[in-house]
């Protein structure tokens, strides 16, 4: 295979090296390989090269599992629902170590959920009365979304419509991945923020001791996933865009667990609770003592 080798997206560095050549885990149907690359100076890895508009809803099908309305809701958005409510206490160490944003959830009015999907998050903030708002490029997903009862538009940053310094909040969760021209996305948001609002920002970390598995790291996600960040990359970043911002690195165990399934080929769904188990052990030592390369990056940033 003919490789060339591309400057990096984020900092134009020249010196860039193959990182993993990969398949679309998510459809088995689709048998492209694509090639990721890292970046020696922002630690980045992308691919490359970048998937075209036009292959767009090829890629995001219509049961992409963001877009779909299933009773899934995961464990960690039903406990910030408990927290939020009063329902649930917890060492409050241990809180903030899940949540180190919760302060800025609970005092927030007006947010904003970029790439929300169906709304799991914007959920739980409605049901605590504040006003929520969603930019989703799925027509399934929004229609979703209004039916909820939430402000939403289909369409993405580069197109909103919003008044500057609207929003108390702003939030990107496993969104930013997905984005080409993220500096252009950070002057938006930055726009529309108020001052002395905040800006949540969770994705995958280049630099985790799981992003070694290559091609078999669950957060790679090819085609989809188009520039996964480090801290240094995501510090950066925002520093241009004039945040003042904080760069926290937790351990995932969906992460964890689903790099495990794909690495030991694991399909069965009953296979898979059993080895869930199994790693309960490894994911708990990961997190007590392998925090710091953990592969979900979590940004605070401040306008």
């Amino acid at each position: 295979m003919d490789i060339s080798v591309p400057k990096c997206p984020l900092c134009n560095n020249k010196n860039v090296s193959l990182h993993t050549i990969s398949k679309d885990y998510q459809n088995e149907n689709n048998q492209m390989e694509y090639k990721a690359f890292r970046c020696s100076d922002c630690n980045v890895v992308f691919q490359y090269p970048f998937p075209k508009e036009e292959d767009f809803n090829e890629i995001y099908s219509e049961d992409y599992y963001a877009h779909t309305e299933e009773d899934n809701t995961p464990i960690l958005t039903k406990l910030l629902s408990s927290l939020l409510q009063g329902k649930k206490r917890i060492f409050s160490p241990l809180k903030h170590s899940i949540y180190p944003y919760f302060d800025i959830i609970k005092n927030a009015e007006k947010v904003l959920d970029i790439g929300c999907g169906k709304g799991l998050f914007l959920d739980v903030l409605k049901a605590q009365g504040k006003k929520t708002y969603g930019l989703e490029p799925d027509t399934n997903a929004v229609k979703i979304l209004k039916q909820k009862g939430h402000h939403a538009i289909q369409g993405n940053i580069s197109a909103s419509t919003y008044d500057d310094n609207y929003f108390d909040l702003i939030t990107m969760f496993q969104v930013f991945e997905h984005i080409e021209d993220p500096a252009s996305l950070l002057k938006e948001v930055y726009r529309i923020l108020k001052p002395g609002g905040s800006f949540i920002l969770e994705t995958p970390n280049s630099d985790s001791n799981l992003a070694a598995n290559k091609n078999f790291w669950r957060a790679l996600e090819f085609p989809r996933h188009l520039i996964l960040h480090s801290p240094k990359s995501i510090k950066e970043l925002l520093t241009k865009t004039g945040f003042q911002s904080d760069i926290f690195v937790r351990v995932s165990p969906t992460d964890i667990k689903e790099t495990f399934f794909l690495k030991k080929e694991i399909k069965s769904v009953r296979s898979k609770s059993l080895y869930s188990k199994l790693l309960l052990p490894y994911i708990i030592f990961q997190y007590l003592f392998n925090a710091k390369e953990g592969s979900l990056l979590i940004a605070i940033a401040k306008k």
